[in-house]
């Protein structure tokens, strides 16, 4: 059997070198070894096989070997051999060798590790432990475990001090699993392990969060008798604590008959790391009662806790302490500490903290870098990266993903692309946090195509990459492409998170899928995912955007965490339905429930006012928002506030309300005049409210078109020319109206006289006698809105082949009596068709929901939820 073993191994062996290349193929190289020394290495191979089988290193020879590819382990084992064969090698002079540790770097490839084994063979290194250590993680490195674990289960080391160091030794490079094999080899060798052996493998257990080791471990050191050492259970804690198994942790904490600073301190950041925030208080106050002094990093952990539970008040009295102890210009405590403060929203605090620090290093520089970009101050953020740069502290990938970030809020393209070139610069391989990165600052930006790129490149993609890119494609308008990516996704095996719901529900909504956002609601509650969060305010959203209003209260009213932006969803919820008195209820009630509102909440209490027509109570909430709560108005607020007065007929306010901001007007602000100008027939103002989103958004056609439409209405068809003139030659072109709408859950488009009908005469002749019967109710077309000097028939024939009145007609066609229609479009539903929306509602007794560019329009009996504020 042993001869038969050795001779095929040899010629296994021979093709493993030649077909990996793995040695040099020179003469004195590979077939020196297959014809001049063929059976002395088959004699040494079968001693050592032999060996293995009558002395104590067998089991560990199994144990490596044991659940692994059999052919894999005959090959480690003639490779070692060959390594071991000094006949094969010639000796380097000291001149011309390198460091073994620069060679075995992690670039080192398994020819370099061969070629480095063989000379530490030939100067007698191979049995010392640093030299061996350095071979064990360069074949790890390089994927070759089986010739890493071998040699481990060779060495000659004398006792358990040795073995323990090793253990340590890998435990500090980062290679946890060795280890843990290390450990088992140990225990094959019959050498007890120390109290030290123990903290170190369980070190290892924690840093790979892996359980059943873990236990076994813990049930083994029971067995020795070390179940009462207080360092042993603190490292216990640690470990079950990493592991997700905060129960465990506490059992053995209480456990303990004594408690140190130690242990107490390693129990209460275990809650901590596990977001337990209010556990990890009442632990330090149990500590603190029982007159144990907590030591800095007891009190780095209550800061992390203070920040998660946004406790600004208790974390400046944390602070105060650290200053008192002059401990709060260390590294590891000030960055601690301007983590709490960016948590609690306090940048200006988190900035102080940082420059008190001493010794800032690429932790805090990274710290700072997102307590700005996560408080709305990424111009900040990105200043203090240019800065970190200056003081020449190299980036790391938290760094990087932070910026990417911050460049993705402020859609600096130019900038993420700069970061994507250092990214490269520095070495760093694009993995999952970079690339993930990566694709949400592209998809942010509008660069579809990169984002896809980095997207295709990736050779390991995780939930989140598929939800970013999935968000990616939502943020430029392409729903579909979200279902598709989903699709993709399930296949590779990959399963939904919250967050991936939250982007489909988002989806949903932006299409007015009412039937499938359902369906994902069945299964959110199917795969028992919590409806608190984002997935909660997802689904929130979903059903109001649809028009289910009654549908999103009950949502509203089972989740449990009410928070700003719940809030938010549920007041613009009522505001896009014309309900603003509602909307205005909800904000009191949320007062009355001690929670404060934001800029984002003062935005939807804004939006719901004009929406209603409620001048008196947005102005109120306006002034509220600065003097009660602190809030400086946005651009959006001014938006808001412009939007409302001119809605209520107010321009002369609307345009002073602009000129007098102390923000720079945008286009939003001058759109909202310009919409309500064009409601109100006053071209003067119209001209000038046009030109002033000319001047901040010269690539926008929309207001070209607008004001054409204006001078069409007064009969100035020249003017109207004139201006689409001047459009067409900078190269703006009119966005073509597209409206959508989901019939028995399947989604049809449809443009101006055109769209997917079967039977597009019947869907014409319809929608004729449809018209006829609303002229009866005193329907008359507004003729004006068409911009070509035609023939009021012409005019009447354009208006009445607008896409949703196609997309209507199609709905009635192929959907079932009395069900909703829901339809989804691109651009402001036009004044002829929103007059003939509300005919038609009360004509057919079916209700009509359309979202429009601006706002839900929900027609019933003649009636839409707007009031006529469009």
């Amino acid at each position: 059997m042993v001869d038969t073993f050795c001779h095929s191994s040899d010629s296994l062996f021979s093709f493993h070198i030649h077909h990996h290349n793995l040695l040099p193929s020179s003469s004195n190289g590979i077939s020196r070894f297959n014809h001049g020394t063929q059976a002395n290495s088959s004699g040494k191979l079968c001693c050592f096989v032999s060996s293995c089988k009558n002395t104590r290193l067998s089991p560990v020879v199994n144990e490596t070997t044991r659940k692994s590819d059999p052919s894999k382990s005959v090959r480690a084992l003639e490779i070692i051999e060959f390594c071991e064969n000094p006949d094969f090698l010639a000796p380097l002079s000291c001149a011309d060798r390198p460091s073994f540790a620069t060679l075995l770097g992690k670039d080192a490839d398994i020819s370099r590790c061969l070629t480095v084994h063989k000379h530490m063979v030939y100067q007698g290194l191979d049995q010392l432990l640093p030299f061996c250590s350095l071979l064990v993680i360069a074949y790890s490195n390089s994927g070759h475990n089986d010739l890493a674990n071998l040699i481990v289960a060779r060495l000659q080391l004398p006792g358990a001090i040795t073995w323990t160091n090793m253990i340590a030794y890998y435990v500090h490079n980062g290679f946890p699993n060795m280890a843990i094999s290390i450990f088992h080899y140990m225990q094959s060798a019959d050498i007890s392990p120390n109290q030290n052996t123990f903290l170190s493998v369980l070190s290892a257990c924690a840093n790979t969060q892996d359980l059943d080791e873990g236990i076994r471990i813990h049930l083994l050191l029971s067995a020795r008798g070390f179940d009462n050492d207080v360092a042993i259970n603190t490292g216990l804690i640690k470990m079950y604590a990493r592991g997700g198994e905060i129960e465990n942790a506490m059992r053995v904490f209480r456990r303990m008959s004594t408690h140190d600073v130690v242990s107490w301190t390693a129990i209460i950041t275990a809650h901590t790391q596990l977001g337990l925030a209010e556990e990890a208080l009442q632990l330090y106050q149990q500590m603190e009662r029982g007159e144990v002094q907590p030591n800095v990093f007891t009190l780095v952990s209550i800061v992390g806790a203070l920040g998660q539970l946004m406790d600004l008040l208790q974390g400046r009295a944390i602070h105060t302490r650290l200053c008192k102890e002059e401990l709060h210009t260390c590294s590891v405590v000030g960055t601690a500490l301007v983590n709490m403060y960016g948590k609690c929203g306090s940048v200006d605090e988190a900035l102080l903290a940082f420059h008190q620090i001493h010794d800032r290093d690429v932790v805090s520089w990274t710290a700072i870098i997102n307590a700005c970009a996560q408080n709305g101050q990424a111009d900040v953020a990105l200043e203090m990266y240019h800065m970190m740069l200056m003081d020449h502290v190299e980036p790391n990938i938290f760094t990087f993903s932070a910026i990417l970030s911050t460049c993705a809020e402020l859609k600096l393209l130019s900038e993420g692309q700069i970061v994507h070139s250092q990214i490269v610069k520095y070495g760093f391989l694009i993995g999952l946090p970079l690339a993930n990165a990566l694709i949400y600052m592209y998809g942010k930006c509008g660069c579809l195509l990169e984002a896809d790129n980095v997207f295709k490149q990736m050779q390991q993609r995780d939930v989140v990459t598929w939800t970013t890119m999935m968000a990616a494609f939502l943020e430029e308008g392409d729903e579909m492409e979200v279902f598709v990516l989903l699709d993709e996704m399930k296949k590779e095996g990959i399963k939904v998170d919250d967050a991936t719901y939250a982007v489909i529900l988002k989806a949903c909504a932006a299409m007015s899928l009412l039937g499938q956002g359902r369906f994902y609601h069945a299964s959110i509650i199917d795969g028992g995912f919590s409806i608190d969060g984002i997935v909660g305010t997802a689904l929130l959203e979903m059903y109001s955007n649809c028009g289910a209003l009654e549908e999103a209260c009950r949502v509203f009213d089972c989740m449990n965490d009410h928070d700003p932006s719940v809030w938010h969803s549920i007041i613009i919820a009522f505001a896009d339905e014309g309900d603003g008195k509602k909307a205005v209820q909800l904000f009191e009630q949320m007062k009355t429930e001690n929670v404060a509102p934001t800029s984002r909440t003062f935005v939807g209490i804004l939006s719901g006012c004009s929406h209603a027509g409620l001048v008196r109570e947005g102005c109120f909430y306006f002034e509220t928002m600065r003097q009660d709560y602190g809030i400086t108005p946005t651009q959006e607020h001014y938006g808001c506030m412009v939007d409302l007065l001119g809605r209520a007929a107010h321009l002369d306010a609307a345009e002073d309300f602009i000129e007098g901001s102390p923000l720079p007007p945008n286009g939003c602000m001058w759109s909202a005049l310009l919409g309500a100008c064009q409601k109100y027939g006053d071209v003067v103002r119209g001209k000038r409210a046009a030109n002033g989103v000319i001047m901040c958004e010269p690539h926008n056609a929309a207001p070209y078109i607008l004001l054409s439409r204006m001078y069409s209405s007064e009969g100035k068809f020249n003017e109207a020319q004139t201006l689409l003139q001047a459009m067409a030659k900078l190269g703006l072109k009119k966005k073509p109206g597209r409206t959508l709408i989901e019939v028995n859950n399947t989604c049809y488009h449809f443009l101006a006289n055109e769209g997917l009908l079967e039977d597009k005469d019947a869907a014409l002749d319809l929608l004729e006698n449809l018209t006829n019967q609303a002229k009866e109710r005193g329907y008359a077309p507004n003729t004006r809105l068409v911009l070509d000097d035609v023939s009021e028939e012409v005019k009447q024939h354009i208006l009445s082949h607008h896409s949703e009145r196609m997309a209507l007609a199609f709905g009635l066609l192929n959907s079932s009596p009395g069900t909703p229609l829901r339809m989804v479009k691109n651009l402001r539903i036009c004044l002829d068709c929103h007059n003939f929306m509300k005919h038609i509602s009360e004509i057919i007794g079916r209700e009509i929901v359309m979202r429009d560019l601006n706002r839900l329009h929900h027609f019933k009996d003649g009636i839409c939820s707007c009031s006529d504020y469009l």
